[in-house]
């Protein structure tokens, strides 16, 4: 390897296959979003806070209410993703708000406590927090007609 030429070939290798091997795990593997996700589930009472309702998007449509609820672990809860006393809203599976039919339907109205759990995520990359209400489906479309907001 006396001529410049070689030294230059082999020094381009050597940054290949620096590079090559440098590379993060993460960056050779596809990246993995949503599912499967895993949670902790604890079990304690959403407190309905508000039922408000909100605009319609057209005279045809239903009407969409805002509901607020608190969650209060039993027992109480150690972990950065709980917060007692924290305001959360309801919402149905895909993130509608629910209608009129869906609250008396279900009993849902400012006061009312049911018991819940809160759903803590512990793997993936799924929502960190999620709710599951006894008693209420979350999937249940009464009342709803058309495309949802």
């Amino acid at each position: 390897m006396s001529t410049p030429s070689a030294w230059i070939r082999a020094a381009a290798v050597a940054v290949a296959l620096s590079a090559a091997f440098s590379v993060p795990a993460q960056a050779q593997a596809p990246q993995r979003v949503g599912g499967p996700c895993t949670y902790q589930e604890h079990p304690g009472t959403a407190t309905i806070v508000s039922v408000t309702a909100l605009p319609r998007t057209s005279p045809e449509a239903y009407q969409p209410h805002r509901v607020l609820f608190t969650f209060q672990a039993e027992p109480m809860l150690a972990d950065p993703l709980y917060a007692p006393g924290k305001v959360h809203e309801m919402t149905l599976t895909g993130g509608a708000a629910p209608g009129r039919k869906f609250l008396e339907k279900y009993g849902i109205k400012q006061g009312r406590k049911i018991p819940a759990e809160i759903r803590l995520i512990r793997g993936g990359t799924c929502t960190p927090v999620l709710f599951r209400f006894q008693g209420i489906d979350l999937s249940d479309r009464v009342g709803m007609r058309g495309a949802l907001p």
